[in-house]
């Protein structure tokens, strides 16, 4: 008796609750995903976005996708309170994608983002599994945050498939340009201190190692310099890394030099 008495407590529950997803009508909910570069402001459209794809693990289809776009935010605000508990760092123009979906019961999904979208040759792709219940909030605040790893970096000289002709005490500029994922750049001054970071140059002649040689901070946001001298004629590839190593995150960029 004791056991029907249950049963029947359980059936009574079931068929006194009966909820907009329950009758098959999906329940919309408000999703805004924001992605954070580590140590650093938020992507948006400076950087190119991000590019931001949802996807239901049961069957892998995309349920939305698109790309950030705003500011990169306040620079004390997310520095200065970005590691706070609860800290709302995303204002109202901050970068973000936003959608409505469309949800008939709790749904587990992956969350993708590839920023920076430009340079593209700094992209890194960062993933979070979520579950998205109907009637619940995924639109105030930060949002979903995702943050990615990395540096931009681009060397401005010499540019790709450069070629000269070889002089072996020739002084050749070499300029590297450095930020964070969300375009902040170091400097003597402000949160990203160039100090901070160790760039480097390592050098190759076809296959084989030649040296590696620091670059020091250029006097202008985000620029790191040395001058090499290069003894000997060849095809030569560079390497510009760039290494925190507080959060042990890098970045790298490469570019060819043949002196004839």
């Amino acid at each position: 008796m004791r056991i029907w008495l249950a049963g029947m407590a359980v059936l009574t529950l079931i068929a006194g609750a009966q909820p907009a997803a329950a009758q098959g009508n999906p329940e919309d909910i408000d999703v805004k995903i924001t992605v954070r570069a580590r140590d650093g402001s938020v992507i948006g459209t400076p950087m190119g976005g991000a590019h931001v794809m949802i996807r239901d693990r049961r069957n892998g289809d995309i349920l939305a996708e698109g790309i950030t776009a705003g500011a990169s935010g306040d620079a004390a605000t997310i520095m200065g309170k970005g590691f706070a508990r609860d800290a709302v760092i995303a204002a109202d123009d901050t970068g973000r994608f936003e959608f409505s979906l469309a949800v008939l019961e709790p749904t587990a999904v992956t969350i993708s983002a590839r920023a920076p979208l430009s340079p593209e040759q700094a992209a890194v792709t960062v993933t979070e599994d979520m579950i998205l219940i109907p009637g619940k909030d995924y639109s105030t605040g930060n949002g979903i945050m995702l943050t990615v790893p990395g540096f931009a970096v681009s060397i401005a000289e010499p540019a790709p498939n450069t070629r000269l002709k070889h002089k072996p005490d020739e002084v050749i500029p070499l300029r590297v340009n450095v930020s964070t994922l969300a375009g902040d750049r170091p400097s003597d001054k402000g949160f990203w201190n160039a100090d901070r970071y160790q760039v480097e140059a390592h050098i190759f002649r076809d296959s084989a190692f030649v040296m590696s040689m620091p670059l020091v901070y250029g006097k202008k946001d985000g620029l790191f310099a040395a001058n090499m001298k290069i003894p000997v004629a060849g095809a030569y590839r560079i390497v510009a890394s760039v290494y925190d190593p507080q959060t042990k995150e890098s970045g790298i960029h490469t570019t060819t030099l043949t002196l004839e």
